[in-house]
């Protein structure tokens, strides 16, 4: 029992990935391009397009990180000039790597994307938002889409977090083991306690089964975003595997509204396990909002990991 618990601690606290963000010989990306939006890496010179998204964005901005002190309604031209200057000396030094979303001919700021080091595990965090004059027809989903096939794509890392971006838990190509409308694991999050920590299991439909993202939180605190690196459920049987090492198995059997089981770690027994199915929207405000429509859900996002200076 105990290890079971040390093991769940240990994906709160331990890292993964090759120290630094990214390594020096690797190349860089340059961004990609679709027909309806280009993704470049952002400059001073892009400061005046920038700056209008920006002001134009406000709104949109604050309630996305959660955090209305940028930009303030005094943000000038000025500033936005050595806040652009600061993220191309940071990407040069591959601290954090900040992206324009342009229209395809170049003539207008549609949006920007974030890269920024993960906090405690995963490799990166990625972050994003799109001007409300653009988002009309659903742009920032399909760029949110394109952005997560980049990342798998053109980047190292091996476990990439959206903080705060709506998970969309029966996407409109996937197929659920036991079809989205009557499988009782999907459309809520599902929350339980190991020891003195509350762990919040969100089953998401995928093409061969289900992704799994498991978070941990501690006195209502969100501790960390643990995404499954393998998941096999073929119920009552799960194994789940981390990208920190950590890996379980175990028999779970699925009701309406609870789930019961139990979890091994190596060879010990591990805990009982009850989880129930949050049914309050509002009892986990710091995790994504769950949609089963992305096409018309413009989603939530958490504060990017590092500001603007």
């Amino acid at each position: 029992m105990r290890r079971v618990i040390l093991g769940l601690l240990a994906l709160v606290s331990v890292g993964c990935g090759p120290p630094g963000f990214v390594s020096d010989d690797f190349e860089l990306s340059a961004g990609f391009e679709t027909p309806e939006f280009r993704v470049r890496p952002i400059t001073v010179a892009d400061a005046e397009k920038d700056y209008e998204a920006v002001m134009e964005s406000m709104d949109v901005i604050h309630s996305s990180f959660l955090d209305d002190s940028w930009p303030a309604a005094s943000f000038t031209l000025d500033q936005n000039r050595r806040d652009l200057g600061a993220k191309e000396r940071k990407f040069e030094r591959r601290q954090s790597f900040t992206y324009t979303v342009v229209s395809p001919d170049d003539s207008r700021v549609l949006g920007c994307v974030y890269i920024n080091k993960g906090i405690n595990g995963p490799d990166a965090a990625v972050f994003m938002w799109v001007r409300p004059s653009a988002n009309d027809t659903g742009l920032d989903f399909r760029l949110e889409a394109a952005v997560r096939d980049w990342m798998k794509r053109d980047w190292p890392f091996e476990w990439v977090v959206f903080p705060g971006r709506t998970l969309s838990v029966v996407e409109p190509d996937s197929q659920s083991p036991r079809g989205a409308d009557s499988d009782p694991l999907l459309g809520a999050y599902w929350a339980g306690n190991v020891g003195a920590d509350e762990f919040v299991f969100l089953f998401a439909s995928a093409a061969q089964g289900y992704d799994v993202v498991v978070y941990s939180l501690n006195r209502g605190s969100l501790q960390t975003e643990m995404p499954a690196k393998e998941v096999r459920v073929q119920l009552p049987e799960v194994s789940l595997s981390f990208p920190t090492g950590a890996a379980y198995r175990g028999r779970l059997q699925a009701q309406e509204d609870t789930i019961d089981g139990q979890l091994f770690y190596g060879n010990d027994d591990g805990p009982q396990l009850h989880l129930e199915r949050v049914t309050d929207p509002l009892r986990y405000p710091m995790l994504p909002r769950l949609s089963t429509d992305p096409e018309t859900e413009e989603g939530n996002h958490g504060p990017p990991g590092e500001r603007r200076q």
